[in-house]
């Protein structure tokens, strides 16, 4: 009897505790979203409607949302955060999403977060329809970030969606140039979509290489994007070739002697006339483009060495080409004025084509424009265009030339390698794209910016923002910026000192000539004012 009632203590005891746990427990359940990924309905060739339900479980501050995708791809796109609110049952959401290419498998599921918790729903894959034309099926690549890269290798992949064509031959093209003069060995492929690797060896240290994805069957070549690496390590030394050394004898010339020191310059004897005067016209007048390489050292002790006629009159000329060349080249008086008078010598500017509001997953198009009218040539150019995150990109009209940069925060940064900038040199490039659930039926902002080293080795960066003024960023060094109001050369000083001080010495003879006139004034007015108080004679005789 005492065991059966020590039983029923227990139990009672343990049904005490359940009950009075039993709606912590609960609560908490409850607290948390709940979600669940339905079937979608209407597909068509472009489109669908992606469903599902969510119990918000009374939180008010829920949200749910749809992340969609293609299949087999990790990227991944996201409908817009709704506001969910209710009671604690299910409740039906859908979005539509549009877009979508003919005949490709997608995924998509439902997402529901609060203050309390995250539901993420199960996957459910469809296949949009195929069109309804009869077409040959086409493949479809993408370049993807190299991995493994070390001083002399480096492995390339890439994505490829057949789309059922038979006869797929994929490779990668790679060079040291975006020529993209090498290529992998050409295979093939008969599976489904996925991606693909090829493994390069014998590349050199510390070197840049391009590379992209390129697919072909019946109906032609697929290109994918080009992209770059570095290898690792040092870069070699460059390859130097053996300099002769003989050196010329005597032979008849002008009848000067000169002395070669051991530093390679040369020193005129008697009765002759040296060239000093080029290379001080040189670097008097801002010859920062020039320099002057010693020749190899000659060691002549007590020796002269008598240079022919005609390699000094090539060297002069040489160098009165070099000097002149600079000279051309500097231009500082073409910079000045430009700058008094306003006139941007480097722009950049990204043009939004269309109306600024658009709805979601609409294509849109940037243009971006470069101008370089600066006398002086630049080198190392690169224009950078940076897409928001809530634009996707389609294509450009560059065939092929840009590059994929992988940004942070969802941004991605295409680089147009420009190279060698003329005066003169201007281009324009438009960029495709298609807005998100993100754009918010928004026209996206585009930035783009020009990149640059100018002829005195200075970093220049100029940048603008579609919908704004072209504005222009700080360079690395500030004698590199064309928009400096003083001048940048010693021959720009010179006439900036001389109109100084000709405005000075101006200011001080209207200084002058304005005290003398005055003076003038005073003693005219003194004289006029004596001789109206007395009449005075030839003589100096008062008339009594």
């Amino acid at each position: 009897m005492s065991n059966h009632s020590h039983r029923l203590k227990n139990v009672s005891g343990f049904a005490l505790t359940a009950m009075l746990f039993t709606p912590f427990i609960t609560s908490a359940y409850q607290a948390a979203p709940v979600v669940s990924t339905k079937t979608p309905t209407y597909v068509t060739e472009k489109g669908a409607r992606i469903n599902g339900a969510a119990n918000p479980n009374e939180i008010a501050d829920t949200y749910v949302w749809f992340e969609w995708g293609i299949a087999g791809k990790n990227q991944f796109y996201q409908t817009p955060h709704r506001s969910f609110s209710g009671s604690s049952q299910l409740y039906d959401t859908y979005e539509d999403i549009y877009g979508l290419a003919p005949n490709v498998q997608y995924y998509y599921r439902i997402v529901a977060e609060s203050s309390r918790g995250k539901d993420i729903g199960q996957t459910i894959y469809f296949t949009t329809k195929p069109l309804t034309v009869t077409i040959d099926p086409i493949v479809i690549v993408s370049t993807n970030d190299a991995t493994a890269i070390t001083e002399s290798g480096a492995m390339l992949h890439g994505y490829i969606a057949p789309h059922e064509s038979s006869g797929v031959e994929y490779w990668f093209q790679w060079g040291t140039t975006n020529k993209l003069e090498n290529e992998t060995p050409h295979s093939s492929w008969g599976k489904d979509s996925g991606d693909t690797e090829k493994t390069l060896s014998g590349l050199t240290s510390g070197s840049v290489y391009f590379y992209r994805m390129v697919a072909q069957n019946g109906l032609g070549l697929v290109y994918g994007t080009t992209r770059v690496f570095t290898t690792s390590g040092l870069p070699p030394p460059p390859a130097e070739t053996q300099k002769s050394q003989n050196v010329s004898g005597a032979s008849a010339g002008d009848g000067v002697t000169r002395t070669v020191t051991a530093s390679g310059n040369t020193t005129t004897g008697t009765g002759a006339s040296s060239l000093p005067g080029y290379n001080v016209f040189g670097a008097f007048f801002g010859n920062k483009g020039t320099t002057n390489t010693a020749r190899p050292a000659t060691t002549n002790t007590g020796n002269t060495n008598t240079n022919s006629n005609s390699n000094t009159n090539t060297s002069a000329s040489a160098a009165v080409n070099n000097n002149v060349a600079a000279l051309a080249d500097s231009n500082p008086v073409g910079s000045f004025w430009d700058t008094l008078t306003g006139k941007k010598v480097v722009e950049v500017h990204v043009e939004k084509v269309g109306p600024a509001k658009v709805p979601e997953h609409t294509p849109i198009e940037y243009r971006i424009t470069y101008s370089y009218r600066i006398t002086s040539h630049a080198s190392n150019a690169k224009l950078k265009i940076i897409l928001p995150a809530s634009v996707i990109y389609i294509g450009d009209n560059t065939n092929n030339e840009l590059l994929l940069e992988e940004s942070a925060g969802g941004e991605r940064t295409y680089d147009l390698i420009v190279g060698r900038l003329e005066s003169g040199s201007t281009r324009t490039i438009s960029i495709l794209g298609i807005t998100t659930g993100d754009a918010k039926g928004v026209f996206p902002d585009a930035r783009a910016r020009l990149e640059y080293t100018d002829s005195i080795g200075a970093s220049n960066v100029v940048a603008s923002v579609s919908g704004a003024s072209e504005s222009t960023a700080s360079s690395e060094t500030s004698s590199g910026s064309g928009y400096s109001i003083l001048p940048s050369s010693l021959l720009g000083w010179l006439l900036y000192v001389l109109t100084i001080t000709g405005l000075i010495f101006g200011i001080r003879k209207l200084k002058a000539f304005y005290q003398k006139r005055k003076e003038a004034i005073a003693l005219e007015d003194e004289a006029s004012r004596r001789g109206s108080g007395s009449s005075s004679f030839p003589g100096g005789q008062v008339a009594v």
